[in-house]
């Protein structure tokens, strides 16, 4: 009788084992397969997110360019010697100008509104104004042309604010 028992506690015992081990797995299986999913998730999210911000600062740097590359067409020309020039430069300018505002305000509105990068926004709108004064006066050439330097100056300023904030530029690369 004494072998009988033994032999029924060993079985119970090991469906007792095998029961554990599958109930085991099977919370183990919900419990992390879900957090592993949410992890992966948040990493492809994350990844998107700083794909965006990227191609937003990309945008703006590529706008500001245009703007004053055409800023610096227009006052560089002359409007009474170079009337359609004048003319086709201004049309330009209107449209880059339109297009780097909009660039502006959509890397404002990603970086939450950065305080930095307003203040950066007003002294920009400043010299924008400025530098409208100057347009068709390409005999004032060394006021604009400093005017245009510290708008770009300023773009490029706004632009590693921004990249330093999503992290993919660090002061280590801006002399700062």
């Amino acid at each position: 009788m004494s072998k009988w028992e033994d032999s029924l506690k060993f079985r119970n015992e090991t469906i007792r084992t095998v029961l554990l081990y599958f109930l085991g797995g099977i919370i183990a299986y919900f419990i992390v397969n879900p957090s592993e999913r949410k992890s992966a998730y948040q990493a492809e999210l994350d990844k998107t997110k700083l794909e965006i911000k990227s191609k937003v600062i990309d945008d703006f740097l590529s706008a500001s360019y245009e703007y004053t590359s055409t800023a610096f067409d227009l006052c560089n020309t002359n409007p009474v010697l170079y009337k359609e020039d004048y003319d086709k430069y201004v049309e330009r300018n209107d449209v880059a100008y339109g297009i780097y505002r909009n660039s502006q305000n959509r890397l404002i509105v990603y970086f939450d509104e950065d305080s930095l990068i307003l203040k950066k926004r007003d002294v920009i709108e400043k010299l924008s104004k400025d530098m409208k004064n100057f347009f068709g006066k390409p005999t004032e050439k060394t006021k604009w042309d400093t005017i245009r330097l510290r708008l770009k100056k300023e773009n490029n300023e706004i632009a590693l604010i921004s990249l330093r904030k999503i992290k993919l530029i660090d002061s280590a690369f801006t002399n700062k």
